[in-house]
């Protein structure tokens, strides 16, 4: 299956924006491969997002999706990965 993954920050290996996937992923396996390619841990020791980072499927944040990051993803399901621009004064 393919879906497409966009962010605000390089991330190796992947084909236009796209990435092939075996099986049946969860949103939580996929940032998981992610993390490894942009080097950056999404994923927290306790298993939540690290606070730093925004993560939409589809357009909806994964706090309101049912099963969250164990969500099943489908053949052309979007993910958005985005950094929050850290402020200050």
């Amino acid at each position: 299956m393919r879906i497409t993954i966009k962010s605000n920050f390089g991330i190796t290996g992947l084909d236009n924006d796209e990435l092939e996937l075996e099986g049946y992923p969860t949103l939580s396996d996929v940032l998981s491969e992610l993390a490894e390619s942009a080097e950056y841990p999404f994923l927290c020791p306790d298993g939540q997002i690290d606070p730093d980072v925004d993560i939409l499927l589809n357009g909806l944040e994964y706090v309101f999706l049912p099963q969250r990051l164990n969500t099943l993803l489908n053949e052309g399901d979007k993910i958005q990965i985005l950094m929050l621009a850290l402020g200050g004064g």
